[in-house]
């Protein structure tokens, strides 16, 4: 039933007397509270207006669950009432006390007075899926009978269907006291209009749009993807319409994997290597074999399928920011937000792009375009070729060759991209650069890979390892291109910066090396060749001389860090 429909069916339930326990479920994040709220204002029922709210979370007895809806019911009471429940009560406890010192606890007090708060009361007792294991299905039973039978009272019980593990449980209930239930089945567009009341962004018709085909009605994770979308894009109005469609289809798939409100949902490899094209016909020649599909496949079909009704055609660089996005946390989402701003203020970019997926579609589905046709598309998208993802230019070769017969014009594409490359890191520091294209550079035309290395390598000259450590001591945390670096450190480069060394310097970096070596606390090769070149140059200079001062340093550090420096014998090289 869809939150419209229940809500009417709860305030119809509500006005009938009979009715004394009304049970409300649904799953998680679905709107139950929400709804509940737009009962209470609209109903006409005084008691249902006054009622007052109990959650079973973590309660383990029956005299807790009576302590947390007296503590609710008593801000509600008037002056009068609280005088007299106080002159009523006083003569009970000071007769409790003669009886027993001790009780004198508001807990007590609070549970004397539990038959004169409740008397007629509308009470909600709600997550009753998360009780606690010591809390028995009886008892929960004789409270609810006790507050009906004896003291009038109606209720309403709330639970989160999906997430009650014994169903055994609500049965009881359902079977034994509750008089009419309501299954909440919060539609999609109702969840989505619920988020942004409470969380808004200033393009919901287009962000409801992407968010449809993946179903989502958890109200809590589509204002979590609300809020990631407001923080990449920066809340901005004013974005143009190709700019969102490019967009916002990504962030609700990405938001709603992160989040786990897909089920079964696309990996990220399969997220970040998707060519819609290429898919297509891959699958097809899947199917024309005659074999069972495997289970990899069959995913592929159903991931496939999604991203086609999601409106993503293909994925670059842009996703990989969006992905670093939702798993960087708070330390790093600032500057992703800041790249993807700059990469979507360039609409020639999202331009070039839309025509080599044009190209794309007409290589595919268009045969009455002919092979000349289809290179003067190509010949025109050149000068476009630096701003598309190294990605698609390489795959984008093979096709050039075959349609044009020989390497030309692919490798205009190449040097165009290349050209435009340099000019995009005139300094060299390609880091930020590099963090989200890491993971594709196997898949990469050998000529643009070659670019990338130089620049990497040019890159990594800025560094040397006392700055990364020095770094280190002032707070600071290492990148991708000093993890990079560090990993392909040589002995020759530590044997070099520790002979330059002196004071503090070079306790920074001896200290600091045979930590690398000690550390434990990351995986296996976290440093690459660190650690060994490390301990390979401190045997390197042991031996010459070995009676020099130096040579005694690194021993004492040695030994003071438990590392063994014992000389490897003669031929045996550790990098």
């Amino acid at each position: 039933m869809t939150l419209a429909l229940c809500k009417t069916a709860l305030l119809d339930l509500i006005k009938d007397q009979e009715n004394r326990v009304i049970a409300l479920s649904g799953k998680w994040g679905t709107g139950k509270t929400h709804l509940w709220q737009r009962v209470r204002e609209e109903t006409d029922d005084p008691r249902a207006k006054a009622a007052v709210s109990a959650s079973l979370f973590g309660v383990s007895t029956i005299m807790e669950l009576k302590l947390k809806i007296a503590q609710g019911i008593a801000p509600t009471l008037g002056k009068t009432n609280t005088e007299g429940l106080k002159a009523g009560l006083a003569g009970i406890t000071k007769v409790l006390k003669g009886l027993h010192s001790s009780f004198s606890a508001l807990e007590e007090v609070a549970l004397l007075a539990m038959p004169y708060m409740v008397k007629d009361r509308f009470i909600i007792i709600d997550d009753i899926e998360r009780k606690h294991t010591k809390l028995s299905i009886d008892e929960i039973l004789g409270f609810i009978d006790e507050c009906v039978l004896t003291h009038g009272c109606r209720i309403l019980l709330i639970l989160n269907s999906d997430k009650l593990k014994d169903q055994e449980i609500w049965g009881q209930i359902r079977e034994k006291v509750v008089d009419q239930e309501i299954k909440l089945e919060t539609s999609p567009s109702e969840a989505f209009d619920i988020a942004h009341k409470l969380t808004s962004c200033p393009w919901p018709t287009q962000l409801k749009s992407a968010l449809e085909p993946l179903q989502i009605t958890n109200i809590r994770v589509i204002r979590k993807i609300i809020r990631a979308a407001n923080q990449l894009l920066e809340k901005d109005p004013h974005l143009a319409p190709q700019v969102l469609k490019r967009v916002l289809p990504s962030i609700s798939l990405l938001g709603a994997i992160h989040y786990g409100a897909v089920e079964d949902g696309p990996s990220n490899e399969f997220v970040l290597g998707y060519q819609s094209h290429k898919t297509v016909t891959l699958l097809a020649n899947t199917g024309k074999q005659g074999a069972p599909l495997s289970q990899e496949q069959q995913d592929h079909q159903r991931w496939y399928g999604l991203m086609s009704r999601m409106g993503i055609r293909s994925t670059d660089e842009l996703e990989a920011m969006m992905l670093s996005f939702f798993n960087s946390g708070i330390m790093d989402s600032a500057k992703i937000q800041h790249l993807v701003s700059k990469h979507l203020q360039k609409s020639e970019r999202l331009e070039a792009r839309n025509k080599a997926i044009t190209f794309e579609e007409h290589l595919e589905w268009h045969p009455q375009l002919s092979e000349n046709d289809l290179i003067l598309e190509l010949e025109a998208l050149l000068p476009s070729a630096g701003l598309l993802d190294m990605k698609r230019v390489s795959n984008l070769i093979p096709t050039i060759d075959r349609l044009t017969g020989d390497q030309a014009l692919g490798l205009a594409f190449v040097e165009e991209w290349c050209t435009q490359f340099k000019a995009q890191f005139p300094d060299g520091d390609i880091e930020d650069w590099l963090e989200f294209h890491d993971h594709s550079l196997d898949q990469i035309h050998p000529k643009i890979l070659d670019e990338i290395n130089r620049a990497r390598t040019a890159s990594m000259r800025r560094f040397t390892v006392l700055e990364l450590f020095q770094s280190l001591m002032k707070g600071g945390e290492w990148g991708f291109s000093q993890m990079q670096f560090l990993r392909s450190a040589t002995s020759q480069m530590f044997e070099t910066e520790i002979k330059a060394a002196t004071g503090s310097d070079l306790q920074l970096l001896i200290q600091k090396g045979f930590a690398l070596v000690n550390d434990t606390n990351v995986p296996e090769g976290n440093y690459g060749n660190a650690p060994s070149a490390f301990l390979q140059a401190c045997r390197s200079m042991i031996e010459q001389p070995p009676e020099s001062r130096l040579a005694a340093i690194l021993q004492r550090e040695a030994q003071i860090a438990c590392v063994d420096l014992q000389l490897e014998p003669a031929g045996v090289a550790l990098v």
